[in-house]
């Protein structure tokens, strides 16, 4: 039941967010709004079901689709939306099997890498 679960609120979040994303101009690709938001929601629904039976790939499959569709900076950031969507609901029961130290060891070592990283 939590996969249907899952699976359903994919679809309707991608769904909804591809439509508010195909407002962009699709007419130099020979793409109109309805086309670019029905391959968007076939890629979400193959993805879904990914997610649902794997736990995760979602994102992995929908990337580079929806770069394709609406650019790298709206795909990307689509399915961004479209992940933190998914796993917030599971956040709440997760938190509690954190290890709090170890996540701490990282953080700091995060806080000090990534601009360094950054740098180069």
């Amino acid at each position: 039941m939590k996969t249907i679960k899952n699976f359903l609120y994919t679809h309707a979040t991608a769904i909804a967010l591809a439509s508010v994303a195909s407002l962009n101009e699709f007419s130099k690709y020979g793409l109109c709004g309805d086309k670019v938001v029905m391959i968007a929601a076939a890629v979400s629904v193959v993805a879904g079901m990914v997610r649902g039976f794997a736990g995760f790939g979602a994102a992995m499959l929908m990337t580079p689709v929806f770069s394709a569709l609406y650019g790298p900076a709206v795909g990307v950031a689509l399915c961004l939306l479209l992940e933190i969507a998914v796993a917030l609901p599971l956040l709440p029961r997760a938190v509690r099997y954190v290890d709090w130290r170890r996540i701490g060891v990282i953080l700091a070592a995060a806080i000090v890498g990534a601009p360094l990283g950054n740098l180069l």
